[in-house]
């Protein structure tokens, strides 16, 4: 004789845990936070020298200044050369919604790091800077996760 049991779900409790995922969900599929992480992904790219990452972070029509993707993706293999390690930080980031679909992120970049040649001259050229990098990202798709970089601003890039 085999006894079946059956296991009872407390509604209370069941709707609890649905409330509980959904909250989560509607915090983690916000925008500002998905565009947070594609920027943190960036950032490490661009520490790590990892140009495939970069590559795919950006959109088809990047532009970097006066440059294109791959003329930026390019400069910056040259410029990063002689780094042995690189440290990016950022200070007064704000957040600007210009439409449903796109983000600007204005940062003051700082960065550390060890190389040799021109190294130190790099690591001085972006610390002085005053005026912050302009990083416009833009949703692709329906997904809430799709966004891909389309244009970084600064100075720096129109020489």
């Amino acid at each position: 004789m085999k006894t079946e049991k059956t296991v009872k779900l407390n509604p209370k409790i069941l709707a609890a845990v649905v409330g509980l995922v959904l909250v989560w969900a509607l915090w983690f599929y916000r925008a500002e936070h998905q565009v947070d992480r594609c920027h943190q992904r960036l950032i490490s790219a661009v520490e790590s020298r990892n140009w495939g990452k970069l590559h795919g972070i950006t959109s088809d029509d990047f532009m970097a200044g006066l440059y294109s993707k791959e003329e930026s993706i390019a400069l910056g293999q040259e410029v990063l050369r002689p780094f042995l390690s690189i440290q990016l930080t950022e200070s007064e980031e704000v957040w600007i919604r210009e439409r449903p679909r796109l983000y600007v992120r204005h940062a003051l970049i700082r960065m550390e790091g060890n190389g040799m040649g021109y190294a130190d001259t790099v690591i001085s050229a972006v610390n002085t800077q005053t005026e912050p990098f302009v990083f416009t990202w833009q949703r692709m798709s329906r997904a809430p996760w799709d966004w891909k970089l389309i244009r970084v601003e600064h100075p720096l890039l129109n020489r």
